[in-house]
């Protein structure tokens, strides 16, 4: 029996190909300069729109909203983060509003009794439906976005922030 041709049906014996739905697999991440890594979400078709979260623009994230637990930010900032999303979570236990600076929003904040060393940003660029976030772990700072191209610039705020950053004792 040769292979089968599209004309030909599947033999009995072969079980039909289960329908789900799934969702797509996160991008790869490729890293860009030094510690900024690039996951390319943000301008795929389909991508939750962050311009819903501008009523919550005064709001803390844990002010009822939880923004950065549920819904569309939630959802962007695990597919951005991966493995790394509990940490931000952690790091942003004790943060400010979500505040509006420019053209972009942001929420920044630090781990409970861990702020020189521990820390986050997040940064939402509306417009370009796109995210940076800073993620400072035991002293060590990383960067990660999901726009396809080009930089959303920190803001003021952020970048005193991450230049207070200190590393921990020993190391530079």
């Amino acid at each position: 029996m040769g292979p089968l041709s599209p004309a030909e049906p599947a033999p009995a014996s072969a079980p039909a190909p289960a329908a789900t739905a799934v969702a797509p697999p996160p991008a790869p991440i490729t890293s860009v300069k030094g510690n900024e890594f690039r996951r390319p979400y943000a301008a795929q078709p389909g991508a939750p729109e962050l311009k819903s979260l501008e009523s919550l623009i005064g709001t803390y994230p844990h002010d009822g909203a939880k923004y950065l637990e549920q819904g569309v930010l939630a959802e962007r900032l695990k597919r951005l983060l991966d493995s790394r999303y509990g940490a931000l979570l952690k790091n942003l236990q004790t943060s400010g509003p979500l505040t509006k600076e420019g053209d972009v929003w942001m929420v920044t904040g630090n781990r409970q009794h861990q702020g020189g060393t521990d820390a986050a940003a997040v940064v939402i660029d509306p417009a370009r439906n796109a995210l940076r976030v800073w993620l400072m772990r035991s002293g060590t700072q990383t960067v990660y976005t999901d726009l396809r191209e080009g930089e959303i610039a920190w803001p003021e705020s952020v970048k005193t922030m991450i230049g207070n950053a200190t590393p921990p004792a020993g190391r530079k």
